[in-house]
């Protein structure tokens, strides 16, 4: 939602095509922004197909449409997976070319998925990342780190252009400094907790934050909630009596 409101803001009019499951729809965009719902009501079998195809996204077929319809001069490809096999077409429509990259994505690959889809899921990876970053006018980044890897794999002679632009709310919340203390505060961590990069990361914060949390307010009250927690994060929470809600049905409640 940061990244779409922030395009929308140096925009006149911009169209979105974004995933859709269970009718569940965007929130929280700019007024700016023309929003398509795009669901992918297929059998596991036939997403297994799809990915054996090269597959990586529900958009074909459908961008083309949107693409010949509007009179677009920047495309921005949220992944570069989103990107694959399409990044010629707005190429030739003479169109710019953006592609937000959230990671190394073999990294993220190798770390998330197991046999026997991680191979497939490699082999595509590298060919739609490389693609991205090599047929783009820009990439951005979350971090100098992804930056530097996607050069070292995919354009060690520095012909790409990349802009870190890191992660960031689409607006500002002023907050003041100067409100009440909350009694029994409670705090949630939220995410897929199945995934090895929460795992790295929440981990560490539970070993070296959360006692600074409880020095500064010892009657705070930590609550993780997602999917699917691995066996890790469980029994790291149950040492220090933080709270984990598994797979909850509705993160609202």
């Amino acid at each position: 939602r940061g990244f779409i409101n922030a395009f929308a803001a140096l925009s006149d009019e911009m169209t979105l095509l974004y995933p859709v499951k269970d009718g569940k729809t965007a929130e929280g965009l700019s007024a700016r922004v023309r929003t398509i719902p795009v669901a992918y009501e297929k059998s596991r079998f036939r997403k297994f197909l799809d990915l054996l195809a090269g597959r990586l996204h529900r958009y074909f077929g459908l961008f083309d449409q949107v693409l010949a319809e509007g009179d677009f001069d920047t495309v921005v490809f949220d992944s570069c997976y989103a990107s694959f096999r399409l990044l010629e077409k707005a190429r030739k429509a003479g169109c710019r070319i953006i592609v937000t990259h959230h990671n190394y994505q073999c990294e993220y690959v190798k770390d998330n998925y197991r046999f026997p889809i991680r191979p497939l899921m490699l082999y595509w990876t590298r060919k739609a990342e490389a693609a991205a970053v090599r047929g783009s006018d820009l990439n951005l980044t979350m971090t100098q780190h992804d930056l530097s890897l996607l050069q070292r794999h995919y354009d060690p002679s520095r012909k790409a252009v990349f802009r870190v632009i890191g992660d960031f709310e689409y607006e500002s919340v002023p907050v003041s400094m100067d409100r009440e203390p909350v009694s029994d505060p409670v705090y949630v961590i939220t995410g897929n907790l199945g995934m090895m990069q929460t795992e790295l990361s929440l981990i560490p914060w539970l070993e070296e934050e959360y006692p600074v949390l409880l020095e500064e307010e010892p009657e705070a009250h930590v609550i993780v909630a997602g999917k699917a927690p691995t066996e890790r994060i469980l029994t790291e929470c149950r040492k220090r009596g933080v709270e984990v809600v598994d797979t909850p049905a509705d993160m609202g409640a």
